[in-house]
This record gives C-alpha cells, structure tokens and sequence, in this order.
C-alpha cells in the first residue's frame, strides 16, 4: 500500500509511522469525533510516533498484541460502538462475540483512499479540489449551531418566571 510505505525506507519504526500518518491524515474512521486505537506488537523503542492526542497507541510489552486486543475489547464502555480493523480471523470472532463491528484491512484502507488527499484539504498546501470546501473546524462549528438550533441544545436564555 503505497500510503503507509514511507519513501525514507521501509523500517519498522517508518511503517508504524506511516500507519499513523495515515490515519491522521486520511480519516479511515470517519467523524474527528471517532478516536483510534492502534495496538503495535512490542514496545515504543522502535517506534518515533509524534502526532499526541490524535491516535491513542499501545504496545503488547510482554504480552500479545491479540490479548492486548482482546483486553482492550473486554475493557470497552459501549463494545457496539468499537470497529476493530484485522484481518486475524480469532480477533474477528473474538470481535464480534465482544458485539463490535469488524472491518477487514483492505476495507480501512479502502475508506482512507477515498478521503480527500492531504494536499487537498483546505489551509494545506497544494491546490485546493474544484468546488466549494470548508475547513475541519469551520464545518464542527456549523454544525454545533444546527445541533443548537434543531435539537434545543446549546446556549438559550432562561425563560422568565
């Protein structure tokens, strides 16, 4: 998959890179509103990752990435809620046994394909794609106001007594 094969090399530490970077960047899982875990098999000595708050990562450290997996599913407020991405036939069993949905890699990878290009986005550099954009953080705002509006929620004065 050329999106996660860094141009820098193909090591461990530059395809865990690129995992996230891509995520990041392309938004497989949809709304900023949904967070991402990503569990990697060892530790964080091999890995260089910035980007905090974006993508929550775990390291087996001793255990299994699968039973740290597993863990994490067990763990989960709302399992109805969790897509797990694998296509590691015992986790999707153990997945949906837990009620979680279960998307195959090609899937995820599929949906990031689709997003716009980071070079697309409006603010980024590069030319921006035909057509009327607004940007991440203008869109949430809008959308905050319509919540506010349509659903009663939000800032409205008290009523008198």
């Amino acid at each position: 998959m050329p999106e996660l094969v860094p141009q820098d090399g193909n090591t461990l530490e530059n395809s865990r890179d690129g995992l996230v970077r891509f995520i990041t960047e392309r938004r497989p899982h949809g709304s900023l509103r949904n967070s991402v875990t990503v569990v990697f098999d060892g530790s964080e000595e091999v890995c260089g990752l910035p980007v905090p708050g974006e993508v929550r990562i775990y390291f087996s450290r001793g255990e299994s990435a699968d039973e740290l997996i597993k863990r994490l599913l067990d763990e989960a407020a709302n399992p109805r809620e969790t897509v797990l991405v694998s296509d590691d036939r015992d986790l999707q069993y153990y997945a949906r046994g837990c009620a979680a949905e279960v998307w195959s890699v090609e899937r995820f990878v599929a949906q990031g394909r689709k997003a716009t290009a980071p070079a697309q986005r409006p603010g980024a550099s590069g030319s921006q794609p035909e057509g009327k954009v607004i940007s991440e953080v203008f869109r949430e705002k809008v959308n905050r106001e319509l919540e506010k509006r349509w659903c009663g929620r939000g800032d409205r004065p008290a009523k008198p007594s």
